[in-house]
């Protein structure tokens, strides 16, 4: 009975670490992962008007995922290797209930531009649920008309540093070979130019001092 007990908490205790860790069961990977990521999104979308509807449905869900991550890390482990279908079967069927609230986020940015709706806006923009660098385009412009009456926080905020900083930040590039063959030559030219202006000065000069010189001797020889 001692040991049975003990057994049972030791299960606890592990079970616990192993929920709580931000590592994934090293199995089925691509897709359990995806699956883990956004549980704790799909968790948040309670705290929106929304989906209040949900909310039994949500905690199922997750009380659901939480149990599937632990039964990864057994099965990960070889402890229970031999169950890899099992735990195979329940991804696939959080699967469809976490492509399901994805969908619906998506969803539910497009309701809330067309009607307007800037609390749902910004709280489905920040989920965590939504592609926004895929959205990007459409969250900026709503947000751009908008912008005296939303709090940029969060994911625009992101957005708006991101769009300040590539406009004051000076970026290098490279010259191409054929740009400072460009160059090269433009400074020749220039080069060469101001020598020959330089060239036609001097001999401008040269002429002018020997006509005054000649000017010079055929006055003296007229008074003399």
């Amino acid at each position: 009975m001692k040991f049975l007990i003990l057994s049972i908490l030791f299960i606890f205790i592990v079970y616990a670490q192993e929920i709580n860790s931000t590592e994934n069961p090293k199995v089925y990977t691509s897709l359990g992962n995806e699956i883990y990521a956004n549980m704790s999104a799909i968790e948040n979308l309670k705290q929106i008007e929304k989906y209040q509807f949900f909310i039994e449905k949500i905690d199922i869900y997750v009380k659901k995922v939480k149990k599937t991550k632990a039964f990864g890390y057994e099965v990960a482990s070889g402890n229970r290797s031999n169950f890899k279908l099992d735990y195979l079967k329940q991804l696939r069927e959080h699967k469809k209930l976490n492509d399901y609230f994805v969908r619906s986020a998506h969803d539910t940015l497009k309701l809330a531009i067309d009607t307007k709706d800037n609390a749902l806006f910004i709280d489905i923009v920040n989920s965590g649920l939504v592609n926004t660098r895929a959205n990007q385009k459409q969250i900026m412009n709503y947000y751009t008309i908008h912008s005296s009456e939303i709090d940029p926080k969060g994911i625009i905020q992101t957005f708006l540093d991101e769009e300040y900083a590539l406009k004051n930040t000076k970026q290098y590039k490279p010259k191409t070979k054929a740009e400072l063959q460009k160059e090269k030559v433009a400074r020749l030219r220039r080069n060469d130019k101001l020598d020959a202006e330089a060239l036609e000065k001097r001999l401008s000069e040269e002429l002018r001092l020997k006509k005054e010189k000649i000017i010079q001797e055929q006055e003296r020889e007229l008074f003399n």
